[in-house]
């Protein structure tokens, strides 16, 4: 048995040296974030990707000192920021930028740096064709969209549509736009706003598309618009249509949830006006959720619930820790190498294995759901 406890003990110890062999020190990757100091509201979203990021990190056990960057959507000055993430902070690999705009303007200077990056954030369809170097693990518009279109046509044969006059903005309207009249369905009234407009111009725009009388009112608008501007869509909607089924396929902000809740008993809160509210998005799984909740304690800070992008930051730091590991520490140019292999594959945020398309687009299943009243969190349609 002494001889066999000897034999068990030097296998764990040559097992550790290699481990150590492997990676002798972290890998530094660079992690954008929202810049927080010039627009507040965008706080829950940054420290979601931040803690998906670290989440990854720790479930898969190897060694990693995030480099973080508030310039997430600093169009004008990106490539300078993705340059020195390289050249001084020497990071392998990078996750974001987060905004569409920003990760085209990044995508010549990822390309000619050779370094991966892996937006979690960015919606825009031409994200699809940046570069060998650019990938992303949000699922693309054309999965949410010819889900949830496909679903609601039967249900709502007339729309009408509101969005904002972002990159995201126009795509995703344009494939709901073919997707629903491919379908069948016809589109009765159609406008955009400026991403600078009041709340009164929404509402009024809102007002203009009820009066099309259509049996579904669609709404898009990137994250990075005001949320009292998707605030005014549902307030408008709801006062001239109360039972009017409403669309809005990139959901909606978190301070929009804390403006439409209304107090209960014993501190509880419920959201009437948010609720029926149709979304598309990966499939939800509860268990990996709470989770992330007990993680980081986000039951007991509110402010940091509901929308965020945790589950598609922890699968590009997944996904670029397993690329880092199957490179080899001292190949560590070769992770983009590993990415882009059809044999590749990495653990996501929900458990299942994650893969890229050739076009570096994670390859996910598209879930429609609808917002809850007594909760105001997406739930499966059953």
């Amino acid at each position: 048995m002494k001889t066999a406890l000897v034999g068990v003990a030097a296998l764990v110890a040559l097992l550790a040296a290699s481990h150590v062999a492997a990676q002798p020190r972290p890998v530094k990757v660079g992690v954008f974030t929202f810049d927080v100091k010039a627009d507040p509201t965008t706080f829950a979203e940054s420290v979601s990707i931040i803690d998906g990021a670290y989440m990854a990190i720790a479930d898969r056990g190897y060694k990693v000192n995030p480099v973080t960057s508030s310039a997430g959507c600093d169009t004008d000055n990106i490539a300078k920021e993705i340059e020195r993430m390289v050249k001084v902070e020497k990071v392998v690999a990078i996750i974001g930028p987060l905004c569409s705009g920003t990760t085209l303007a990044a995508a010549p200077t990822v390309n000619a740096l050779k370094v991966p990056a892996i937006t979690a954030t960015s919606g825009a369809i031409a994200v699809s064709t940046a570069g060998p170097y650019v990938y992303r693990t949000l699922p693309t518009a054309q999965t949410y969209l010819s889900t949830l279109m496909a679903y609601l046509v039967p249900k709502y044969p007339t729309m009408s549509v509101l969005c904002d006059d972002s990159i995201i903005g126009k795509d995703f309207t344009t494939l709901a736009t073919k997707y629903y009249t491919d379908k069948g369905g016809k589109v009765l009234s159609s406008a955009q706003f400026a991403g600078n407009s009041t709340a009164a111009q929404v509402e009024d725009l809102t007002k203009q598309g009820l009066a099309a009388k259509p049996s579904l009112f669609f709404y898009m608008a990137t994250s990075a618009i005001a949320p009292e501007l998707e605030g005014a869509f549902i307030k408008a909607a709801r006062a001239v249509e109360p039972k009017l089924p409403l669309v809005m396929p990139n959901g909606f902000d978190v301070l929009t949830k804390q403006a439409f809740d209304v107090p209960g008993p014993n501190g509880t809160m419920s959201y009437p006006l948010l609720g029926g509210i149709y979304t598309s998005g990966d499939v939800i799984y509860p268990k990996a959720n709470e989770r992330y909740k007990s993680m980081f304690g986000i039951d007991s800070m509110p402010a940091f619930d509901g929308f965020g992008y945790y589950a598609s930051a922890y699968d590009a730091m997944s996904a670029i820790i397993v690329g880092a590991q199957k490179a080899g520490y001292s190949k560590l140019k070769n992770i983009n190498k590993e990415l882009s292999s059809k044999s590749f594959s990495f653990p996501r945020f929900n458990g299942m294995p994650g893969k890229f398309s050739p076009d570096g687009d994670i390859i996910a299943d598209a879930q429609v759901q609808q917002y809850s009243a007594a909760t105001g969190e997406p739930e499966p349609v059953a």
